[in-house]
């Protein structure tokens, strides 16, 4: 989840460097297609901040885990398809991060316990002090009757 968070980080990085790239070849007089820049950075900025909501959601929701990880990778994908994907890096983190999102588990695996029969219950004979099987009348050792 960390890392799904530090590749929204990145993804919203890089949609800032090409916000400000389309701006700054607006400045100069090449015919240079500016807007897709800076319409790609302003759509790339929504995707990574979405990247980036959803690894935080991952902490505060755990028992959503599946939904936010599946939402990480779809934005993740995205962001590598149209906004270069924060330096190809988020784009790694963002895939990463959302595969160990829905691999999480909330409870812990159960742990299987083999199981002992409690010991026989044995008594002891009141007067000569030896333990007996409990499905005797009679002492073994003793005779005495046991009641």
């Amino acid at each position: 989840m960390v890392l799904a968070i530090v590749g929204g980080a990145l993804i919203v990085l890089g949609a800032i460097v090409e916000l400000f790239l389309g701006a700054a070849l607006a400045t100069i007089p090449v015919p240079v297609e500016s807007a897709a820049f800076v319409v790609s950075g302003v759509v790339g900025i929504a995707v990574g901040s979405l990247v980036l909501v959803f690894g935080i959601l991952t902490f505060v929701q755990p028992q959503h885990h599946v939904v936010y990880g599946v939402l990480i990778l779809v934005f993740s994908v995205v962001s590598l398809v149209s906004f270069k994907g924060g330096f190809f890096v988020g784009f790694i983190l963002g895939i990463i991060g959302g595969i160990l999102a829905i691999v999480h588990r909330t409870t812990p695996a159960m742990v299987a316990v083999p199981y002992y029969p409690p010991p026989a219950f044995q008594r002891l004979c009141p007067r000569c002090g030896r333990f007996i099987d409990p499905t005797v009348r009679f002492c073994p050792h003793c005779g005495n009757a046991l009641g």
